[in-house]
């Protein structure tokens, strides 16, 4: 339960720390950033590993062809999704303006999420 609340502080402070270093990315304040997180986990939960499977199955030929490199983009992808879905649950308060601003925060989401990730694996293997 702990590491599900640092999580989420964490990626409420990704997304915070995002909007304000992309001008086309809006969060109205700290609370809609952590909503926004709480939905972006909610639906990363539910629907993450559908959107993960598939695209990993499209994708699977051209990963073959190079040598596993397009694996790189499947978590972007992801996330662009999730994000969209995100920005849509949450309407007004946390917003994202354009492809480029969805494409950048996904790239940011997905390299924060996967540093926090093996920073609490590696706190809780000591």
């Amino acid at each position: 339960m702990m590491e599900i609340a640092v999580q989420w502080g964490a990626m409420s402070t990704l997304l915070l720390v995002a909007a304000g270093a992309l001008k086309s990315v809006e969060v109205r304040s700290w609370p809609w950033a952590v909503i926004g997180a709480m939905v972006f986990g909610a639906l990363n939960l539910a629907l993450g590993w559908l959107l993960t499977l598939v695209t990993s199955i499209l994708l699977f030929l051209p990963s073959l062809l190079t040598f596993g490199l397009v694996g790189l983009v499947v978590p972007i992808v992801v996330n662009m999704v999730l994000l969209h879905l995100a920005d849509r649950v949450t309407k007004d308060h946390v917003k994202i303006k354009g492809v480029m601003a969805l494409a950048t925060l996904a790239v940011v989401v997905s390299v924060g999420g996967a540093v926090i990730h093996y920073i609490l694996n590696t706190a809780t293997a000591a």
